[in-house]
């Protein structure tokens, strides 16, 4: 077994790369659109 491996896997491709960005993009603004949600109804209440 070897602890240490240089390459687990080969180089991502773009699609991989950019769809991982997608979803990182999308989870973040899900993120801050619940974010704003609180605030807006904790400065209503």
């Amino acid at each position: 077994m070897n602890h240490f491996t240089p390459r687990i896997s080969q180089r991502p491709s773009a699609p991989a790369v950019s769809s991982a960005a997608l979803t990182a993009l999308v989870g973040i603004q899900l993120v801050v659109a619940v974010i704003a949600f609180a605030f807006v109804i904790a400065g209503r209440g």
